[in-house]
């Protein structure tokens, strides 16, 4: 058990996503390591920002040509 405990002391980094329990077990068994958000989910995050913007300049131009229509 103390070697086990010694090497989760050792860990630098940790590459995960932006789950809150995982983050709580990260820093519980890993508590001196960097904690590193992975890039598919940083990229996945900005794309659906991205999206919800573009759907909704979309909506928009459709409601303004009804309108004119």
């Amino acid at each position: 058990m103390a070697r086990r405990v010694r090497s989760s002391q050792q860990v630098k980094e940790v590459t995960m996503d932006y789950s809150d329990s995982m983050y709580s077990i990260v820093t519980q068994v890993f508590p001196n390591a960097d904690i590193v958000i992975d890039c598919f989910h940083v990229m996945k995050n900005q794309l659906d920002g991205l999206d919800a913007i573009r759907m909704r300049f979309k909506r928009k131009a459709i409601a303004e040509q009804s309108k004119e229509k």
